[in-house]
This record gives C-alpha cells, sequence and structure tokens, in this order.
C-alpha cells in the first residue's frame, strides 16, 4: 500500500475534523489514565486522541480516576474543544452526565415524578439542593407542611421532592417538598379513615348480628313459652294497656294476652275501667291459645269459684275440668 503524500494526510484530517463537532457526543476507549487527565482512543475518529481532565470527569467526592476507571473502559463524553495542531480532543463526561441528569429532571416533571435530593446550602427565602449533577432550588414555603424556622436544618439531609419548574434558559429548577409531604399526609389520612370506617362498619355489623341472635333468642324462647301454654292454666299478671274492647294483661315471659270486655266479670260491663285500669295485679285464666294470640279471662275464675262453692254446698268434688258446667250438670253427680 503506498503512503500517503503529506496533502492526503491533510484532508484526510480534515474529513475527521468534519466529523468533530463542538458539543456533539463522543465515546473512546481509555488508553492510560494519570492525576491530570484520562486519555482516549476515540472511534471514528482517526488520527484523534481524546483527553478528559480529571476536572470533568464528575468524580465522587474523594474518589480518584485510577478508582473508578481502568484501561480499555469506555467513557462517553461531551467535546468540549478541538486541537487539530496536536489532534487533540477535549472531552468532558461532567457535560454528558449534566444532560442525562437535566433529562430525568425534566422527565420526574412531565411525569410528576418523586425524585431524592440533598440540601446543600441555606438561604432565607428557602434552600439549594443537588440531584446528581444538577442543583434546584426549594422555597421556604415548599420545605415542609409546618412553619420552617431555620432552613439550616434541612441542608446535608436527603430530601424527597417533585420537579415543580425547569427553565434550562434561565438555568432555573424549583422543587418542592412540601407537596410530597402534604401528598403522604393525605393518603395516610385516607387510609387512616377509611380504616376507622371499616372497623365501625364491622363494629354495626357485628352489633346487628348479637341483635339479631338475641332477637332470635328471644323468640325462640317466648315460642317455647308460647308453646307451653294452655288452656285451663292460671296466671298471675298485670294490666299494661285498657281498650273499649278489653283489658291487655302481661303475664310475664314478655307475653300479652287480651281479656275482653266479656270476659272481665260476671256481671254486665259498659267500660273495662268500671273492673280495671293500668297497673292493676290481677289473676286471670287461659281460656284460647290460638295464631300466636292469648284470650284471658277474669269472668271464668269468678264462675269457677262459685262453681267450686255450689258443689261444695252439694256434696259434689269439684275439679277445673268441670269449670264452666250447669249446676244442673253438678247436681246429676249427686247420689241421694
Amino acid at each position: 500500500m503506498a503512503e500517503l503524500t503529506m496533502q492526503e494526510m491533510l484532508d484526510l484530517q480534515d474529513q475527521e475534523m468534519k466529523k468533530i463537532q463542538i458539543g456533539a457526543t463522543i465515546t473512546g476507549k481509555v488508553t492510560s489514565i494519570d492525576n491530570e487527565e484520562i486519555k482516549l482512543e476515540l472511534e471514528n475518529c482517526a488520527g484523534f486522541e481524546g483527553l478528559i481532565p480529571v476536572s470533568e470527569l464528575n468524580l465522587e467526592k474523594g474518589k480518584y480516576a485510577d478508582e473508578v476507571y481502568k484501561i480499555g473502559d469506555e467513557i462517553t463524553g461531551v467535546i468540549n474543544s478541538v486541537r487539530q495542531k496536536d489532534t487533540t480532543v477535549t472531552i468532558s463526561k461532567l457535560a454528558a452526565d449534566k444532560k442525562v441528569d437535566y433529562a430525568e429532571l425534566k422527565e420526574a416533571l412531565e411525569n410528576q415524578t418523586i425524585l431524592t435530593v440533598e440540601g446543600t446550602k441555606a438561604i432565607d427565602r428557602g434552600i439549594f439542593a443537588t440531584y446528581k449533577t444538577q442543583e434546584l432550588f426549594i422555597p421556604i414555603s415548599q420545605l415542609d407542611t409546618k412553619f420552617v424556622q431555620d432552613t439550616k436544618n434541612y441542608v446535608g439531609k436527603s430530601l424527597e421532592v417533585y420537579v415543580k419548574e425547569l427553565d434550562a434558559r434561565r438555568n432555573r429548577a424549583v422543587a418542592s417538598r412540601r407537596e410530597v409531604l402534604q401528598e403522604r399526609l393525605d393518603k395516610e389520612r385516607a387510609e387512616r379513615n377509611a380504616r376507622i370506617k371499616a372497623e365501625r362498619e364491622a363494629e354495626r355489623a357485628r352489633i346487628r348480628e348479637e341483635k339479631a341472635a338475641e332477637r332470635a333468642r328471644v323468640k325462640a324462647e317466648k315460642e317455647a313459652m308460647f308453646d307451653a301454654l294452655e288452656v285451663g292454666q292460671k296466671k298471675e299478671g298485670k294490666v299494661t294497656k285498657i281498650m273499649q274492647y278489653g283489658a291487655f294483661v302481661d303475664i310475664g315471659d314478655g307475653i300479652s294476652g287480651l281479656v275482653h270486655i266479656s270476659q272481665l266479670s260476671q256481671k254486665r260491663v259498659k267500660s273495662p275501667e268500671e273492673v280495671v285500669k293500668e297497673g292493676d295485679a290481677v289473676t286471670v285464666k287461659i281460656i284460647k291459645v290460638a295464631n300466636g294470640k292469648v284470650s284471658l279471662s277474669i269472668k271464668a275464675l269468678e264462675e269457677d269459684k262459685e262453681a267450686a262453692k255450689k258443689a261444695e254446698e252439694t256434696g259434689v268434688e269439684y275439679t277445673e275440668d268441670a269449670a264452666g258446667t250447669s249446676l244442673g250438670d253438678l247436681l246429676a253427680n249427686i247420689k241421694l
């Protein structure tokens, strides 16, 4: 292969130069590392060598270049300058990182995602904070949900924020920690209210179930007691209500029965109040149990008493089963 002439070499260099634009992103492989710079073999840039000053490496504080990089590593950076005379390209990894980090801020602003920043400097109006290579300002009103007395208390702390404003032209980035805190407070309050509501509903459901069970128990007991009632039984009770057609009597165990006006007395009664009044203690006789209703009688007891007396006078044995029989029936049992 013939050697290139000087002119051909210059033309080739001009062609390579056209590929290298200040501000463009370029990638190269590390060929050497020292305390001042890293040298790179650049892709598609034959004849040019890349140089990254240590100050443009964006190293973490306290780190050295040879601790982070080794020969053969690839580094991507932004072209800062081109020196055609010594065919070197000065590159900044810091500038490339800033582009990436700014894009992340923009994405966080558009998607309203939370970023973690670190407070770095306090002033009366708020604090400055860093997100990777980017600096943001958090106004004092956006630092907390409560009153902020001293912004210095937030320096050196990791803070979760929403990005609220970005202006590359004015180099302005504004963030809010208050909105993150308020959002969480609102969420906690909503969850607490939902929990309290659920607990109250569960308690109401428990009470309803207990009441339903109690009603069922009382109903079952009442039905059992009702089933135990028999015609002819005597019961002690209390008059609970007076109506035109009779009086209601509570005979215990939650069971009430009606003494019809015709069953209040052997005498003719125009009004139940002539015989009883509310609150009176009375003795009644069950004369009918049907369809969940109990019919009572005071008159029947008077008749029983009268029949028993007549039976005693005539020498006839009296039983309650014979109650209500006529005097002729009783006399028919006498043996002369």
